[in-house]
């Protein structure tokens, strides 16, 4: 600056500790923490309704009391919002334990899992489409069990199987329903790191879930003519008409993103969003909600001048549009947001997001206490504090740095960096805006800018550039904040997360409003809405392209596992060294004149090292529960009817044979619609197996055979986890099943090897004997399964596949030794395998059958499991046990059941 200018005071006068400032300017922050709290404590126990009454009144009159004592009250205020979230979370704790609640009359036993029951109730949810049908809640008034009825409540996820071509729907909201289904509530799998089915469903809200596979098997009584009714036709007819008029791959987008059905998302459009970070986009997110609440207000200021009016206009279809869509969490907290915002702007206050944020959340847990253990909430809220919290905070402040010039109240340049000003002013710096404010002034001078490129991004492209430098430190922000969240809840590291928004939300905004567009112009013309699709129809083939650019050579990120026990409180430091950052942020203020600016520097540069050394230990997963003790551990995975066995070696390794699976996609009849997302056994039981289990890579990969209970699993498998080697008894890389498995080895340039009988190798002193087949060509059926014996010391494992008699009297005739400590006994335990020689020459001291609970194939048989015991061996099962493990050190043999540790 060329020109002086007496010295004046800032504005800004720092009277009290920045600390105590920012403190008291957001108590709804402080306040939610407090009920959220209270809520976790009240919801994890039981208190009788007079307690949790006695509480509540407790959190009255403490309130009443910071209110006649104002501000030095504020610590009663945060003892009696943390009653008041014990006395609600009590309150919901105690709805749960109604003796005639569905979840209660199965956990009691006086319904066996599976049973045909008959429900009757009132569907209480908007209608969900499906390609195979249609999903709905179903609030119930009575059960019949047995020819015997009795009262009941609860909720039910009612799916209701029928042919859905055309995407009409029989249910409807408010309808009368009597239901003749199978009720489920059952644990399905037991294993270390999968979520359990109960708890899964109570995290919903809802007590079991039935299938009703046949159409005559319901009766839907008359129709409901309420609003919610209606918004349920809407979203049924929207998804209806999407699906008619847009590719199925960029129908399955839309439809997800608009009405938060995600059953028509192909499989892989949904895993190059999870890879990336913009799984957000198939949700009906807080961005979402914002957007459209600010495009209602937009129209309606154009409407009126009456704020109140214009509150009205703007709230009640953003509300109606958030129930139509389901009311989650996500989009419940912006509506709520939003509301309070109007508020704000009705009665002429300002608001602070943040405080904003925190009513959201107390209302939220006060509604639903249980929240406070649902990921989503945490995600959701998380998310959006990194945003209004550390992201918009940081972006004022370098605007006011790229923007400075001499004016009151900010006499002086900004204080910080050289490199940060330049950096700022070549983004923010508008000559114009200093020409204007000469022009208001007696005086003249000039100011000394340094913006690179010489100042020549400037006007549109400046803007531009302004706007995705916003972009991207929200994303960042975003996404930085999560990485805890996201290592725990989806083992998933993401590197590209800040890019892919960019990219997605851009284009997704055009499709979005095309869809939209095309939705609304169709009722006019067909042909003017079909514009509009096919111009929603090219934007979704772009917004895909870089997700799965990206996710095909593997750039995205890449899965790990999470800490546990005493290790995760490097969680808790992250996320306390990230407040800490949104603290320091907060506090700086670089056009002060006041203030120790070196000293804050200093302090948010620690900060920053520490939030940088957490964070790469949470990236790296150093030692999250590795074993590597010298002792052999064998797992026999519940993955129900399949097989997994897991491997962790006397040196921390790990070797996998076979990883489970069912089919996970439900494709069109027409055979040229996408594969549909279902999450399948690998993914949420093989793969979190192993994250619980410490696993990070795998030495190996084995398949025994094609069959999809055993080799499906290990595709999601080899896409999750490094490997070294795939080891296949016969060339099995042309079976459906086994191809994406291969093509994975290629690419991470694993060694596919072809094993036959005679081949032995070793790795960290176990060694691996291959028994069949005999040699690597012909059909890849049951009976040409691989069998290992893998043997460590002086303690034998038969690892046998779902061999059959004829592949057994091979085995017994080749003359190789069979005996074994453990068996896993062949093909399940069907009676066309364990032949009395067969048992006779492995005789076994354990016997393990992984079966699935009621197999539909009948397995095991009892004559096999009988036979078994006959000749010497004790009989697990993973159907009762779920995972079972044995250990040895090479001479003792350890055995543990999962179910029996929980």
């Amino acid at each position: 600056m060329l020109f002086r200018l007496p010295k004046l005071r800032s504005r800004h006068k720092l009277s009290d500790s920045e600390s105590t400032r920012i403190g008291a300017s957001l108590p709804l922050v402080w306040l939610a923490a407090a009920f959220a709290s209270g809520a976790a404590a009240g919801a994890s126990t039981y208190l009788p309704p007079i307690i949790a009454a006695a509480i509540g009144l407790a959190a009255v009159v403490l309130l009443a009391a910071a209110r006649i004592e104002g501000r030095p009250a504020g610590l009663a205020a945060i003892i009696a919002f943390t009653f008041a979230g014990i006395a609600a979370g009590g309150s919901s704790a105690v709805a749960a334990t109604d003796p005639d609640r569905i979840r209660n009359i199965y956990d009691r036993g006086e319904i066996v899992s599976g049973s045909e029951v008959v429900l009757n109730g009132v569907v209480s949810s908007v209608i969900e489409p499906d390609p195979d049908g249609e999903n709905a809640r179903l609030r119930v008034t009575s059960i019949v069990y047995r020819d015997n009825e009795r009262p009941a409540s609860g909720t039910v996820q009612l799916s209701l199987r029928h042919a859905n071509a055309e995407g009409e729907t029989r249910l409807r909201y408010g309808s009368p329903v009597s239901a003749l289904c199978r009720l489920q509530r059952e644990d399905k799998y037991l294993d270390p790191g999968v979520i359990p089915t109960r708890e899964s469903l109570d995290r919903r809200g809802v007590d079991a879930a039935c299938s009703v596979n046949n159409i005559g098997n319901i009766e839907i009584g008359g129709e409901d003519h309420s609003i919610m009714a209606i918004l349920s036709d809407l979203r049924v007819a929207a998804v209806r008409e999407l699906r008619l008029r847009l590719s199925p791959r960029a129908a399955g987008v839309m439809i997800a993103a608009l009405t938060g059905d995600r059953h028509f998302v192909d499989g892989d459009t949904a895993e190059a969003f999870r890879e990336g970070g913009t799984f957000h986009i198939l949700v009906v997110s807080g961005l979402h909600i914002s957007f459209i609440g600010g495009l209602l207000l937009f129209a309606a200021r154009r409407l009126t001048r009456k704020r109140w009016v214009q509150a009205a206009v703007s709230a009640v279809p953003l509300w109606a549009y958030t129930a139509a869509a389901g009311g989650n969490i996500p989009a419940v907290r912006a509506a709520v947001m939003f509301t309070l915002i109007l508020i704000g702007y009705v009665l002429y206050r300002p608001t602070s997001m943040l405080n904003m944020l925190g009513a959201a959340a107390i209302i939220l847990l006060a509604w639903r206490p249980a929240d406070v253990f649902d990921p989503t909430f945490h995600l959701s809220f998380v998310s959006v504090a990194a945003i209004v919290g550390v992201a918009i905070p940081l972006i004022e402040r370098l605007r006011n740095i790229g923007e400075w010039y001499p004016k009151p109240g900010q006499p002086l340049p900004p204080r910080c960096t050289r490199l940060m000003r330049r950096a700022c002013e070549t983004i923010w710096w508008r000559p114009e805006a200093w020409s204007k404010e000469l022009s208001t002034q007696i005086w003249s001078g000039t100011i000394r800018k340094e913006p690179f490129f010489g100042g020549k991004l400037s006007g549109g492209i400046q803007s531009v550039a302004a706007g995705l430098i916003q972009a991207l430190i929200i994303s960042t922000a975003a996404q930085f904040a999560m990485l805890p969240l996201l290592a725990i809840y989806f083992n998933r590291v993401v590197l590209t997360g800040p890019i892919s928004n960019l990219w997605v939300a851009s284009i997704f905004a055009v499709e979005a409003l095309a869809s939209v567009a095309g939705l609304a112009a169709s009722a006019v013309s067909e042909k003017i809405g079909g514009l509009f699709f096919g111009l929603a129809d090219v934007s979704n083939t772009a917004m895909l392209w870089l997700p799965a650019t990206l996710s095909s050579i593997g750039a995205t990120g890449y899965r790990l596992p999470a800490y546990s026990g005493r290790a995760t409180l490097i969680y808790v430091a992250y996320l306390a060294a990230f407040a800490g950052l949104a603290f320091q942020i907060r506090r700086w203020r670089p056009l002060d004149v006041a203030g120790n600016w070196r000293a804050n520097s200093d302090l948010t540069l620690i900060i920053t090292a520490s939030l940088a050394i957490f964070g790469g230990v949470i990236a790296i997963g150093v030692g999250a529960d590795a074993k590597a003790d010298g002792r052999l551990y064998v797992h026999f995975i519940d993955v129900g009817q399949g097989d997994a066995i897991l491997l962790r070696l006397p040196g921390g390794g790990a070797v996998l044979i076979d990883g489970g699976g069912t089919r996970n996609y439900k494709a069109e009849q027409d055979g040229g619609s996408p594969r549909y997302d279902r999450a399948g056994i690998g993914e949420v039981v093989t793969n979190r197996t192993l994250w619980a289990l410490g696993v990070d890579r795998l030495e190996a990969i084995a398949a025994t055979h094609s069959d999809a209970d055993h080799a499906e699993g290990l595709a999601d498998v080899a896409r999750s986890f490094t490997f070294d080697r795939l080891l296949l008894g016969r060339k099995a890389c042309s079976a459906p099943e086994m191809s994406p498995v291969c093509a994975e080895a290629k690419r991470q340039e694993a060694l596919i090897e072809i094993v036959e009988r005679g081949d032995t190798f070793e790795i960290e002193g176990v060694v691996f004997e291959v028994l069949h087949p005999a040699t690597g060509d012909g059909p890849y059926d049951n009976d040409a399964s691989l069998v290992l014996r893998v043997t460590y010391g002086g303690r034998r494992f038969l690892l046998t596949g779902d061999i059959e008699r004829g592949a057994e009297a091979a085995i017994i005739g080749s003359g190789v030794e069979m005996a074994a400590d453990v068996v896993k006994i062949p093909h399940h335990g069907s009676k066309t395998s364990s032949t009395d020689a067969f048992v006779n020459a492995v005789s076994a001291r354990y016997a393990i059958v992984s079966a699935g609970k009621r197999s539909p194939f009948g397995h095991p048989a009892d004559a096999i499991v009988r036979r078994w015991i006959e000749a010497g061996a004790e009989v697990l099962s993973t159907q009762q046990n779920g995972m079972i493990t044995f250990s040895t050190d090479g001479s003792d043999l350890l055995v543990t059941a999962y179910a029996s540790e929980k």
